[in-house]
């Protein structure tokens, strides 16, 4: 009977139990936010993408622009045509020298790439320990669990069977299985996530050399 396994448990190998428990709520939760904002990023920065290598107007991509704010690639676009109007303040627009602008656009671009990459790695860190420690917690409850049955068979006397020692060792190997089973989609799940990321990243400077043929030229 399960339940008759899990009286074999010591307080040890429960606590590790636990503890993986809320790990693998943590990670998979990550994962499931991640994933969603990564998407949605995708879709936006490359419908805006479309866009601007399309025949649309300035004025009609900064109004685009506008109503997707909070998105990089938009982001992106509209602070460097802000910096443009500021330096049309101090220059006519045909006087504006092609060195001041590139450099404004480039600061403009490290500014977002910046940010966007703070704001979408938040939370990797946890994955990465996930992965790293769910193994470890895993073993120190089958370890915990293994001492405990050796500790009270140690006590006992006469021949001793395998059925007899089998239930304490089966729930103390169950810790790292479910250690095995925590690690293994966070590994995974950082992994693919961080190569989404990194395609996401390509795509913004995809964007900031549309956005330079559109400004600077």
């Amino acid at each position: 009977m399960i339940s008759d396994l899990f009286y074999e448990l010591d307080w040890f190998t429960l606590g590790s139990l636990v503890v993986l428990l809320l790990m693998s709520i943590l990670s998979w939760s990550i994962l499931i936010a991640k994933y969603l904002t990564c998407r949605k990023i995708d879709q936006q920065t490359s419908k805006f993408l479309n866009q601007m290598e399309g025949e649309i107007r300035f004025s009609e991509l900064m109004s685009l622009a506008e109503k997707k704010n909070n998105f990089p690639a938009q982001k992106l676009f509209l602070f460097s045509a802000q910096d443009l109007n500021r330096l049309k303040k101090n220059y006519s627009q045909e006087s504006i020298p092609k060195t001041l602008a590139e450099e404004s656009l480039q600061r403009s671009f490290e500014l977002i790439f910046s940010k966007f990459s703070r704001d979408v790695y938040r939370g990797f860190s946890l994955l990465a320990s996930v992965s790293n420690s769910a193994p470890f917690v895993g073993l120190f409850g089958t370890v915990t669990g293994v001492l405990r049955t050796l500790y009270r068979l140690g006590g006992e006397t006469g021949a001793l069977g395998f059925n007899r020692i089998s239930p304490s060792l089966s729930i103390a190997l169950v810790a790292t299985a479910f250690g095995l089973f925590v690690a293994i989609p966070a590994s995974v799940g950082y992994n693919l996530l961080k190569s989404r990321v990194e395609n996401l990243q390509s795509l913004l400077q995809e964007v900031k050399v549309n956005i330079e043929k559109r400004i600077l030229s």
